[in-house]
């Protein structure tokens, strides 16, 4: 449900959300290919020794390089426009909805919150809204391209290679459970500082007339600690998920040099598929490197588009009967016949005033 409405606001923008998603598939594929471009290379005109027919290919390879970094700047281009509008129209229907709320409402929240939300949450969620599309596409393309041409050149050394992928898979389900709720705890502390200080710095006069400088400053520190040691927590469950691909990455490339190793000396693997398994190793790494970072920009993104939500259900209690009428033209008088008013039911404010 959550998403379905996430979504939603890529709507008026679907042609260029197709054109990211066609763009960035384009730029995936190209990315598989290169490294088999360099095995036929390798294995085909290199022995050969065609100087002229070799740099042919490599008159090839860098037309597709070129292609390759034009088509990733259009993506990019046009993915972070398209990214900044979603982020305003956002922002104006945040906004509009804020306008509408009763006094009530604004009288049982705090400014800093919807501050933090207006501002901070929205900017987080825009954040996701371009690499979201790009980076799921390019990696999901790239990742499981690498493993079925990997598997077609050399089924045992991908079997190998695949079976430590999927203990990373599931490895990393577990840290990013952890990883969703640490930064959830981040986005509303963080709104809990914003509205300390908007508080402390509002009454500031009455806070000097007093002299309680120092009792505004313990209260604006305890939100400010608690906001500090819940990204320390979450900080260490990033940096360990960081590292440990790190060590994977040097571990798979360990694992692949031995196994390279004894299939080479037997026979079962040549030079040039054992070069395009470590290219293609390396490929495989960059887009998992490209979700770590994914990954905290997911959670901070979805987190704020929760807290942004739970605004936007709020029921709007200012809206126009259904048989009021325009003020076309205004004559300038105003005049009070039996008024009653209240905010609640409890209290009136005026009673039948004319």
């Amino acid at each position: 449900m959550m998403l379905k409405a996430y979504f939603a606001y890529y709507r008026p923008y679907k042609l260029t959300a197709m054109g990211v998603v066609l763009g960035s598939m384009t730029v995936a594929l190209l990315d598989l290919l290169f490294p088999y471009l360099v095995r036929h290379v390798m294995s085909v005109e290199l022995p050969q020794g065609e100087l002229g027919t070799l740099f042919s290919w490599l008159g090839l390879l860098l037309l597709l390089y070129c292609g390759d970094f034009l088509l990733m700047c259009l993506v990019n281009y046009y993915g972070r426009v398209m990214s900044a509008s979603i982020e305003n129209d956002m922002r104006r229907a945040l906004f509009t909805h804020l306008e509408n709320m009763s006094f009530t409402f604004f009288d049982n929240s705090k400014k800093g919150q919807l501050l933090s939300r207006l501002i901070g949450d929205i900017v987080e969620i825009s954040e996701l809204t371009f690499r979201g599309l790009n980076d799921v596409m390019t990696c999901s393309i790239t990742m499981v391209g690498t493993i079925l041409i990997m598997f077609w050149m050399n089924p045992p050394l991908a079997g190998v290679i695949c079976f430590l992928l999927i203990f990373k898979t599931i490895h990393t389900v577990i840290v990013n459970s952890r990883m969703k709720r640490a930064f959830r705890a981040n986005r509303s502390r963080s709104g809990e500082v914003a509205a300390q200080a908007d508080e402390a710095l509002s009454g500031i006069r009455l806070v000097k007339a007093f002299a309680k400088e120092h009792l505004e400053l313990e209260r604006f520190m305890e939100k400010s600690n608690a906001l500090f040691r819940s990204r320390r927590d979450s900080y260490k469950i990033f940096a360990y998920y960081t590292s440990s691909i790190t060590f994977f990455t040097h571990f798979t490339n360990l694992v692949l040099l031995g196994c390279g190793a004894v299939l080479i000396t037997r026979g079962s693997l040549t030079l040039s598929d054992f070069v395009a398994f470590l290219l293609y190793v390396n490929i495989f790494m960059k887009p998992l490197f490209r979700l770590t970072m994914f990954t905290e920009m997911y959670q901070k993104g979805m987190a704020g588009f929760h807290r942004f939500q739970e605004i936007m259900q709020e029921p709007e209690t200012i809206i126009d009967a259904p048989d009021a009428l325009p003020c076309k033209q205004l004559r300038g008088e105003i005049v009070f016949d039996h008024v009653t008013f209240s905010y609640n039911q409890e209290t009136e404010i005026l009673h039948d005033v004319s």
